[in-house]
């Protein structure tokens, strides 16, 4: 095989996944959850799992997830203040409930433990699942209320809110992102036997991508002579075959248990309505119930997907 699909196989921690964007951000988009979308969420609830393999992937995702969140309650505050000044007799109480409902999630991704990989990748998986469905409620709702004309000015408002709001985390990111950078060229190289310090500075600092890192792995083992090159393969071979029976079993006891815990939140919040003190509490259950639901069905669709998945790769390799 050549060794792209080598560092390809070995990388399977979904790394360009990780960093959709190069300034280390990551957003949760407004989307609504469908039958029709399975395959795109397993796709990606399966990379950001593989990101969990090493801590400081981890802890990138779970910082990611925290700041998507806080940006989230920043417009949704913003949004409720300026529909009330557009009309003050529009009833935001709907509103006001999916933002305490991510205030609630914020504070457990706060308190997601990076070092325990199966554990934390259930928390973000489940949190992100439900941040997910709040959003989506909330841009429903919130276009029921306002006129076209004032949606994409409210919107630019909510967003510069946003910025201001989580500003303080953006270094913090950048920092995890270098570590997490530097690890993984580390585990690469490991396997090649390769040390080039200054490719490994120059890719934490973003000098250079994943995919000149990748080139010049890949120059590097085209230098070697023929045996180090079989004994890399084997070596390789090894490594993803482990790294692939590990990450098989994560994925599936991941989502399993993240929607798991998912569906029982709802269940408690669902019983619970009445603490978040607002006005129209069946309203609320009826969309939590259906929420219920949704993650249910959900939840076996992505099983069924993944194990297919996973299946047909494996037989195709």
């Amino acid at each position: 095989m050549k060794i792209e699909i080598y560092l390809a196989m070995i990388s399977l921690l979904a790394f360009s996944a990780v960093f959709a964007e190069e300034n280390g951000t990551e957003t949760i988009e407004p989307v609504l959850i469908s039958a029709n979308e399975g395959e795109v969420i397993d796709t990606e609830t399966e990379a950001e799992i593989k990101a969990f393999e090493l801590p400081e992937g981890a802890e990138l995702r779970i910082e990611m997830l925290k700041k998507s969140i806080a940006e989230r309650i920043s417009q949704g505050e913003a949004i409720i203040n300026r529909t009330l000044e557009y009309n003050s007799s529009l009833d935001v109480s709907q509103l006001t409930a999916i933002v305490d409902e991510l205030k609630i999630l914020l504070a457990e991704s706060e308190s997601i433990n990076a070092a325990n990989a199966s554990e934390a990748a259930e928390s973000f998986v489940s949190i992100k699942k439900e941040a997910l469905d709040l959003v989506s409620e909330f841009k429903i709702l919130i276009y029921t209320m306002l006129p076209v004309t004032m949606r994409n000015e409210v919107r630019l408002h909510a967003q510069e809110k946003s910025r201001q709001a989580v500003s303080h985390l953006v270094d913090r990111i950048q920092n995890i992102t270098k570590a997490y950078k530097n690890a993984f060229s580390a585990r690469v190289m490991n396997h090649l036997n390769y040390s080039n310090p200054e490719l490994v500075e120059n890719f934490k600092n973003g000098t250079i991508t994943v995919e000149e890192l990748k080139q010049e792995m890949k120059n590097y083992y085209n230098s070697l002579d023929n045996e180090t090159r079989i004994e890399i393969k084997e070596r390789l071979t090894e490594a993803k075959e482990t790294l692939r029976t590990r990450i098989t079993a994560r994925v599936t006891n991941v989502v399993e248990n993240a929607f798991s815990r998912t569906i029982a939140r709802l269940n408690l919040r669902y019983e619970n309505v009445g603490e978040l003190n607002v006005t129209n509490s069946s309203a609320i259950q009826a969309r939590i119930s259906a929420r219920i639901n949704n993650t249910e069905g959900l939840m076996t669709r992505l099983l069924d997907m993944i194990g297919s998945r996973l299946s047909n790769r494996s037989d195709s390799e």
